[in-house]
């Protein structure tokens, strides 16, 4: 047995690396903590800390993943045909839960304020607003788009949602 190898690299999948695996579920407790708020007190790490490092992750994993791939496309003097069929992978394999979940998003919330007429504010006074949405393009004059919004007034005794989905075709 080689003496320079760890333990837990001889019992792991070939693979798998467990240096990942080990952070990720670091990440994971991170995010646990920040969730639990009432049970714990604040760790002072900040509320996106698990979040950041599974971004990190993803990105490593990602660039580790694709690396091969790219270095021969890159040999080969082909590598923004390459970069164009990632992308192009990457946004397919996102796009359906992107939109399934902005989907549940939007249904739960109008269940939630199904007692209120949907869709109808008073906008008098001064609000606060916060959107967020997605546009996939599908070619270069048509894309999907989807976007949420809320708003509340800033004496927070009435709040709007609204939602969009749809296709957007440039003529």
């Amino acid at each position: 047995m080689n003496e320079n190898v760890s333990p837990a690299a001889i019992s792991a999948k070939p693979g798998i690396n467990l240096e990942i695996e080990y952070l990720r579920a670091i990440a994971v407790l991170l995010v646990v903590l920040a969730h639990a708020d009432a049970t714990f007190p604040r760790s002072g790490l900040g509320q996106w800390t698990g979040v950041d490092l599974f971004f990190c992750i993803s990105g490593y994993v990602i660039s580790r993943a694709f690396e091969p791939f790219f270095d021969k496309h890159i040999a080969e003097g082909r590598w923004s045909a390459a970069a164009r069929a990632f992308w192009v992978r990457r946004i397919f394999r996102l796009a359906a839960s992107a939109w399934l979940w902005l989907s549940v998003m939007v249904f739960c919330s109008w269940a939630i304020h199904s007692s209120t007429v949907p869709f109808q504010s008073n906008m008098s006074g001064t609000w606060f607003e916060l959107n967020a949405g997605m546009d996939a393009a599908i070619t270069n004059a048509t894309s999907l788009f989807a976007n949420v919004g809320y708003q509340v007034s800033t004496n927070a005794n009435t709040t709007a949602y609204n939602g969009k989905v749809g296709l957007r075709v440039a003529w």
